[in-house]
């Protein structure tokens, strides 16, 4: 039975790294497994984890909890083969349901749009009578309401509102999330997440948690380590890998934000220099050469437009940059023909909801324009507390005019959508290619290339 990563090749029943990891001298074969375990976040393909000795895993999927996949003990037993192909059908099911109307019209249930978080936990014996325990955090889905939780940039506590909520309910399902399997071995009644929690504040913990996470998975793992560390969770019994990790903290210092997190960037891409202002933990960044960008970016590296708008990403250094060069780019859309207009507005709409969309009446576009212009300015004023300066907006509307006069408006959002779809990929769906996406090719091809990031 195959029990290797998909994208690495990893055994995933292999975790004697465990003893020897460490974030500011990450191993290779931890990253690896990390990868794998971030890629299973997005896709709940279990069977060769099941195949690998872990069990009893469960899946949220919003406020919703799967459980009932675990490892076969006999191939004979067809309820549980069943039951293993199940439940990770109904999960990514789940995760494409979406009702948009109802969240845009008359909404009086604010949580529809913030409870979109989405993770599986799985445990696995280890030798001595020790367990792991494996926590991925999945990356923003493609529903309007997944989006939300990335805009929401107060920070009265230091650590981003959007993903310290999304931490919180996944947290919250830990007296839900049980593990019957090792209960039984342990001779327990009863073996909780929240159990393991508690045992993880000792030093002798039997357990350890190995978290991981791709984007705003990344993100979350970032919040929920922070503030486990925070409850009383010995360092040594957590450790984790990001992968194109956002920045969640804003105004802590080095001491505070010491975690035992591995946060892997590729200095192309964007997102990881956006979110708050801090990273929680060791960031060791991937820096692109020629001969990456050919083989990872492909055809798109051939194209002048495409180098352009990595050069202009790459020009991005920060948030505050990031929403007012997309501010900057909303106004000067005001100055193109509505119909025109529109069609680079579908782009976005088809990246961030749905892959069809209707062309849009001229007062549409309009309406969309301007809450969209009114939107970043209110997040501008959540992250800062004073609004955007007016001079910097118009500067950078002025860049967005000048290239309108060389390229129409829909064909610079369908580059700008692909700058920042191909520097952030996790993995290649192409079969052979699985380790050609930038996170995957620095674990795989270029791991000895990472610099640690000194904060």
């Amino acid at each position: 039975m195959d029990s290797y990563g998909r994208i690495t090749k990893t055994d995933l029943a292999d975790l004697s790294w465990i003893k020897d990891w460490d974030c500011m001298t990450p191993g290779i074969m931890g990253t690896r497994f990390g990868l794998e375990l971030a890629q299973l976040a997005y896709d709940f393909e279990t069977e060769p984890w099941t195949n690998a000795g872990w069990t009893d895993i469960a899946i949220q999927v919003d406020r919703r909890l799967l459980s009932g996949i675990s490892a076969l003990q006999d191939d004979g037993d067809w309820r549980k083969i069943v039951l293993n192909g199940l439940v990770p059908r109904v999960a990514r099911r789940l995760k494409l349901m979406s009702n948009p109307i109802t969240q845009i019209r008359g909404l009086k249930d604010e949580s529809l749009l913030y409870d979109t978080g989405k993770a599986i936990t799985l445990i696995k014996p280890l030798p001595e009578g020790r367990y792991a325990v494996a926590i991925g955090f999945s990356g923003t889905g493609r529903r309007p309401q997944d989006w939300v939780s990335n805009t929401r940039f107060e920070h009265p506590d230091k650590l981003h509102v959007g993903f310290e909520y999304l931490s919180e309910l996944y947290n919250s399902n830990a007296e839900d999330i049980l593990f019957p399997t090792a209960a039984r071995t342990l001779g327990l009644e009863s073996l909780t997440f929240q159990d393991v929690i508690a045992e993880c504040h000792r030093e002798d913990s039997r357990f350890s948690l190995l978290l991981s996470g791709h984007s705003q998975g990344a993100a979350v793992l970032q919040v929920w380590a922070y503030k486990r560390l925070g409850e009383g969770v010995k360092e040594k019994n957590l450790l984790g890998t990001g992968f194109a990790s956002p920045m969640v903290a804003s105004g802590m210092d080095s001491g505070q934000r010491a975690c035992p997190l591995a946060l892997f960037v590729n200095t192309d891409d964007v997102f990881t220099r956006v979110g708050l202002r801090e990273h929680l933990g060791q960031v060791w960044a991937f820096t692109p050469d020629e001969e990456f960008r050919q083989q990872s970016y492909g055809e798109a590296w051939d194209d002048p437009f495409f180098r352009e708008m990595l050069g202009i990403m790459n020009g991005v250094r920060n948030i505050d940059q990031a929403l007012i060069t997309l501010l900057g780019f909303l106004e000067a859309l005001e100055t193109v023909p509505r119909k025109e207009a529109g069609v680079a507005l579908g782009h976005f709409i088809s990246a961030m909801m749905a892959p069809k969309w209707l062309p849009m009446a001229e007062d549409t576009v309009a309406k969309i324009l301007r809450f969209l212009r009114m939107s970043m300015r209110r997040y501008y004023l959540d992250l800062n507390g004073w609004p955007a300066p007016d001079g910097e907006v118009s500067e950078a509307a002025l860049m967005s005019q000048r290239m309108l006069v060389r390229h129409p408006a829909p064909e610079i959002a369908a580059a700008f959508l692909k700058t920042l779809t191909i520097t952030h990929s996790l993995s290649g769906q192409s079969y052979g290619q699985e380790d050609l996406a930038p996170y995957s090719y620095m674990a795989v091809r270029a791991f000895d290339t990472l610099e640690p990031v000194m904060a």
